[in-house]
């Protein structure tokens, strides 16, 4: 994901895998909330919500630092791990090419 196309309040994807041999992805649900929150600004860092704690919770705070809040913070080096409704579909669909159709099975 490009930080430029990051909008606030947004829902957006994490994908990752569970296995080895990269068979078995896992889709985690995280509202961006933005960039150096608490942090210097030497370095981008972003920081995502989990989609339950942010609907049940509301939006973090940092006046409420809490595990409750599911916070996520990615460097930008690794954005490529989140996607939206666009590009986590291109990339499954891209896995499943390169697995001979492993998830329509």
């Amino acid at each position: 994901m490009n930080k430029s196309e990051l909008k606030r309040e947004t829902p957006y994807f994490l994908l990752h895998y569970l296995d080895e041999d990269l068979l078995v992805p896992e889709i985690r649900t995280y509202f961006f909330l933005g960039v150096n929150l608490l942090s210097d600004g030497n370095a981008d860092e972003f920081y995502f919500q989990g989609a339950e704690a942010y609907l049940t919770l509301g939006e973090w705070e940092k006046s409420r630092v809490t595990s409750d809040y599911d916070l996520l913070l990615i460097k930008q080096d690794c954005l490529d791990d989140i996607h939206n409704n666009q590009s986590l579909r291109e990339r499954l669909e891209c896995i499943d090419n390169e697995r001979d159709g492993y998830f329509s099975q």
